[in-house]
């Protein structure tokens, strides 16, 4: 894993994994009184050629001895924190050593308390901020397009051109709802119980789900994001939803 990098003695990046342990061995091998000649092992050998000869016989015997130790600690993770002989410099976040994935665990650590300041209560509850897959929300987001980032954030905060806002910034007289008796947020916009609103409401799921479905979605998947969110919309309680298909029926508790 962190061997083939060091037959090369060029600096280790911090976006090179396990980094700590390279540097480590690359002064090692600097230092050493002895020259070092370096020999590629094919991996997994066993699992595809005859008689193996000793460099492969060692290859195996290492790859046994780490899957018996991940055995052993599976079931009690155990995470080490320790410092290596001649790793250099290094970064510590939150009494953990980063060596993998650093800018992205510094960018986590730096903005997460600022996100979730912002996001709870008002828009995200305190305890359900955990189950919030920011990654794949970051993916989803560059997919979409900058004037998609502009909108989706604008409707999530509420600073769009709603009655509510359009009113505090003079462009309306009102910010009651033209549809019905109630301020027009953002939120109010997917929920608003007028019948054309209801009617754009169910056109527009429709192409969803069909989309969904026609892309390869999972339809009890699809099933549930209807139920769901047609609930969140009529202000009604989920009742409980059983699926035969694993993880569907857990995620829905």
């Amino acid at each position: 894993m962190a061997i083939h990098p060091t037959k090369s003695l060029d600096p280790v990046g911090l976006t090179q994994d396990h980094f700590d342990r390279i540097r480590a061995m690359q002064t090692k091998l600097v230092r050493s009184p002895i020259t070092w000649t370096f020999k590629h092992v094919q991996a997994h050998q066993d699992d595809h050629y005859g008689p193996l000869d000793l460099w492969a016989t060692w290859n195996v015997e290492m790859d046994l001895l780490a899957k018996a130790y991940w055995s052993e600690v599976a079931e009690t993770p155990q995470v080490f924190q320790i410092t290596i002989a001649d790793e250099g410099d290094t970064i510590w976040s939150r009494s953990a050593k980063l060596c993998m994935e650093v800018q992205a665990r510094l960018s986590e650590d730096l903005h997460l308390p600022l996100s979730k300041a912002y996001w709870t209560p008002k828009y995200i509850p305190a305890d359900q901020f955990r189950y919030f897959d920011l990654a794949v929300c970051s993916t989803a987001m560059k997919r979409l397009g900058i004037q998609w980032h502009h909108c989706i954030s604008k409707h999530v905060t509420g600073v769009c051109g709603v009655g509510k806002m359009n009113h505090i910034i003079k462009e309306s007289e009102t910010e009651i709802c033209p549809c019905c008796p109630t301020v027009e947020t953002a939120t109010h916009v997917s929920t608003c119980p007028h019948p054309a609103a209801m009617l754009i409401w169910e056109e527009s799921f429709a192409r969803i789900c069909a989309w969904a479905l026609k892309h390869g979605g999972n339809p009890e998947v699809v099933r549930v994001f209807l139920l769901y969110l047609t609930a969140w919309r009529m202000h009604q309680p989920v009742h409980a939803f059983q699926s035969n298909f694993p993880g569907v029926t857990l995620a829905c508790t």
